[in-house]
């Protein structure tokens, strides 16, 4: 994929995923994952060729992420924090809740989650649905910042104008009718109100929190998986887990001056590492679907950077300093990703081009001229066609201005040198009783939605990570004076 159409997705990403309360971190070259692998990721492993996807899934998004490009340059790995903390460095203050405070946390637990035979919370039922209508809430809301977007881009015409003018009140409708049914039908104050309860009440408990933190963490850490290259990991999934057979992928239709004007408005950052000399190939047209997922990781609870009932030894050792951007040694972890598929760009003045071109017959290879013919590179449509070896990085990656992250793109080229164990029965097991399915809910004709691809999506469709969606670790850790007297 060309740099300024990779340089064209990511600065429409930036518009359109935003949030307050989050950052983005591209990953420049995107990550690109079949739909076997993604589905690998989700704990179907029905083909052997993708059972190294949840290694690699799990190394790329535990890395501390690095704003606003991934280095992918992390060694140590999220788990691995947390194994620090609850098991070598967190020094824990020692409280106990009243019996009517215990009781209310009790309760509001059994809101929230199960405890299973190896000790492991799962979500409920109730907290099942919540996340759905959560996440069909997001894509409402996604599906209505997109269409406002190339309304109001200055490359607009006059009838992309007309049309939000009339459609806007529809989708403004829909997202109000989704909030309604959340509260109605998806436990949305409870499980709200249960999290409340908890976050208030978990100082006052303070042992019993960071032994259940502990005991959930185990689980995963004595059920790594090992690889011939030595390393190991904790299942890491995402949510919805059938994103890639499901709706909720939003088409995007560019003009070229649209692209163009994209392009323009770009981040230095990326502009600079995309497109430096500013003179690549004009877009005539472009289009592409996008949604976002969530992470979704058994092992870790993400309260452990909020609570104030633990410091570390070292009095000097901070994760984050709660500032404007955060630094410390963990500012920042990915809860969730901007994915897109269905690529599709033509050149002004040349013949249509895509990431993936259905016209071209299953076993071929697509030459890249950017890449010196002596390297073959995995074409990802194409299970078990693998490289050698590269020591450095790739000339792929150098096309593209910098390295990808190190581990998944190593991973995507050698894996069929490595025996990669899949995960043990029981965290799959474990995995699948935590996922999350798209809500089954008619959206509004005007959202601009795809529908459900081929049931189920063919091996060759390719689904590009484009960025890190990243949560600020506020100021962590951030003992309580009252419980940290000294």
């Amino acid at each position: 994929m060309d740099a300024r159409v990779t340089l064209g997705l990511m600065a429409h990403v930036r518009l359109m995923f935003a949030q307050p309360n989050t950052v983005l971190s591209f990953l420049v070259p995107p990550v690109a994952l079949s739909a076997g692998e993604m589905r690998a990721v989700a704990g179907s492993l029905a083909d052997p060729a993708d059972k190294g996807a949840p290694h690699d899934f799990a190394h790329l998004v535990n890395q501390c992420p690095t704003v606003p490009v991934s280095s992918g340059s992390g060694d140590q790995m999220l788990w691995d924090l947390c194994d620090n903390i609850l098991h070598q460095s967190g020094q824990v203050a020692s409280v106990e809740r009243s019996p009517s405070e215990e009781a209310a946390v009790r309760a509001a637990e059994k809101v929230l989650f199960t405890v299973d035979d190896q000790g492991v919370r799962l979500p409920t039922q109730a907290a099942k649905l919540y996340a759905q209508y959560r996440d069909i809430w997001f894509t409402s809301q996604e599906a209505y910042r997109a269409r406002e977007l190339a309304a109001r881009s200055p490359a607009a015409d006059d009838a992309l104008r007309a049309a939000w003018t009339v459609d806007e009140p529809a989708l403004r409708a829909d997202i109000a009718a989704i909030e309604a049914e959340w509260r109605e039908r998806g436990f949305r104050a409870e499980v709200e109100t249960a999290r409340a309860t908890i976050a208030t009440l978990a100082a006052r408990g303070s042992m019993l929190q960071w032994d259940a933190w502990s005991q959930n963490l185990n689980f995963f850490l004595k059920s790594r998986t090992d690889v011939v290259s030595g390393q190991e990991f904790c299942l890491t999934s995402y949510t919805p887990a059938d994103v890639v057979d499901s709706a909720g992928w939003i088409k995007l239709d560019y003009s070229g001056a649209q692209f163009e004007q994209l392009i323009k408005d770009a981040p230095e950052e990326l502009r600079s590492r995309l497109d430096p000399s500013g003179t690549g190939p004009a877009v005539a047209k472009a289009s592409f679907a996008c949604t976002s997922v969530g992470i979704i990781r058994s092992w870790f609870d993400s309260e452990i950077f909020r609570a104030r009932f633990w410091r570390f030894a070292d009095a000097a050792r901070l994760l984050s300093d709660g500032g404007s951007p955060p630094r410390g040694d963990w500012p920042y972890y990915v809860s969730g990703l901007v994915l897109a598929r269905n690529v599709s760009v033509e050149l002004a003045s040349t013949q249509p081009v895509a990431v993936r071109d259905h016209r071209i017959p299953p076993g071929v290879v697509v030459r890249d001229h950017r890449i010196p013919p002596e390297v073959i590179v995995r074409d990802h449509r194409i299970p078990g066609l693998f490289a050698a070896r590269m020591d450095g990085p790739s000339p792929m990656a150098a096309a593209f201005g910098t390295a990808p992250p190190v581990r998944f793109e190593r991973r995507m080229l050698i894996a069929g040198e490595a025996d990669v164990k899949p995960p043990p029965a029981e965290v799959l097991a474990t995995l699948r009783a935590t996922q999350v399915t798209r809500l089954q809910r008619t959206m509004v004709a005007v959202a601009g939605f795809i529908p459900p691809p081929a049931t189920p999506a063919p091996a060759s469709d390719e689904i590009l990570i484009l960025a890190f969606i990243c949560s600020p670790v506020l100021k962590c850790p951030n003992p309580d004076p009252a419980l940290f007297p000294n």
